[in-house]
């Protein structure tokens, strides 16, 4: 993460309200971005013990940036704070089975548009496990081709997201106010900005993923049977990595060897699809609730969560103001986003993981309402 003064401000007044609450405020926090105790040093495999061990600062190429970090997957509340789930063999989801398929037996397809998450995924896939990868498209030419493109940082930051942790920040700490900007309004309407704030870094390199050329294992063209018909596409892909590697365009085919941990043999694979080519859509029902009417700020609905069309929402916490005793949350069905792209409705935002509500698309109104919420007797603790 780049080293900046207001990331300074931002990162000790934050941190230092996570160390002094209690287990409730934590678990809230644990997520956010500017908290230390939630990260492994890189260097020594321990938490941060606090902030400016994280800060640093560290020179490199010309620049200063953080000590390097890792996610604490073994912490069950920050994992569910940060990532919304407990990654399996960490935490309290130990691992019960045996994994089901070598990797000499998957291969990752993708078309040059994998980005952010999904980039992650082809990292750990590729680079850890070993599984092969095929790239499909591209320009009309020879030559490798990428299946990671667009970002592939380690930490997607809205400028939504940015200005609430200010605001939280500054309603914490009278000092921190003072130097961190207080006019941060804009003279034209915008949909969605944001930034990498982390960049991805594989061990002992110090080189950013997004600087790195990644050409797959092997490239091919679409092709009329194919280009509509996944299945053709996917048998394809079979004859290329299995059957007959000259399929891979000129060029292409890289020098990665298939992981050899397991010495079983490969199932055969099906025959190429003689069916006309047409696409293939499934079958979604469309959802009889519009994310608008989902979201609506109710202090008096159930804290008991409706039934959420799961292919397109997440149940969440959501923030309300309720007079007299300040903010609470009530949960609500929003629709789920990933915070790189713009799809949220308007005057909505996508509310990035580590937050209350976290990777769905929330009411501006709603979180600028929690941000001023105040009642009797309390304090807030972290806006959304």
């Amino acid at each position: 993460m780049r080293a900046h003064p207001a990331a300074n401000v931002l990162g000790d007044t934050i941190t230092t309200f996570f160390d002094s609450s209690n287990d409730t405020v934590k678990e809230a926090l644990a997520g956010n971005v500017w908290t230390a105790g939630g990260y492994i040093n890189a260097g020594t495999g321990q938490n941060f013990s606090s902030w400016s061990e994280l800060y640093g600062p560290h020179t490199a190429n010309g620049d200063l940036f953080t000590t390097t970090q890792r996610d604490n997957l073994s912490s069950v509340i920050f994992s569910e704070a940060e990532q919304g789930i407990i990654v399996y063999g960490f935490g309290n989801r130990s691992i019960s089975s045996p994994q089901p398929f070598d990797a000499k037996n998957i291969v990752l397809l993708a078309d040059g548009t994998c980005s952010a998450a999904c980039a992650h995924f082809v990292e750990l896939m590729h680079h850890q496990a070993g599984v092969r990868t095929v790239a499909a498209g591209g320009l009309p030419q020879a030559g490798p081709m990428q299946i990671p493109a667009g970002t592939r940082g380690a930490e997607p930051y809205s400028a939504f997201a940015l200005d609430l942790d200010i605001s939280f920040a500054a309603s914490i700490n009278a000092t921190a106010a003072a130097s961190l900007p207080t006019n941060r309004s804009i003279d034209f309407y915008i949909t969605y900005a944001g930034f990498n704030l982390r960049d991805a870094v594989r061990k002992n390199d110090a080189t950013p993923l997004q600087f790195q050329n990644e050409p797959a294992d092997c490239r091919i063209f679409y092709t009329a049977p194919t280009v509509y018909n996944f299945e053709n596409l996917w048998n394809y892909v079979i004859d290329a990595m299995w059957r007959n590697p000259s399929l891979c365009i000129a060029g292409s085919a890289s020098r990665f060897e298939p992981s050899t941990a397991s010495n079983s043999p490969a199932a055969p694979p099906p025959q190429l699809s003689e069916r006309s080519p047409k696409p293939i859509i499934p079958n979604i029902p469309p959802s009889t609730t519009t994310v608008e009417e989902r979201a609506v700020i109710d202090p008096g609905s159930s804290t008991v969560c409706p039934r959420c069309d799961t292919l397109r929402e997440r149940c969440a916490d959501v923030p309300v103001c309720r007079p007299g005793s300040g903010q609470t949350f009530i949960k609500k069905c929003l629709r789920k986003c990933s915070g790189f792209l713009n799809e949220c409705p308007r005057d909505f935002f996508c509310a990035p993981p580590g937050r209350p509500v976290r990777g769905v698309c929330q009411p501006m109104q709603a979180a600028r309402e929690a941000r001023g919420c105040r009642g009797t007797g309390t304090r807030q603790l972290n806006p959304v």
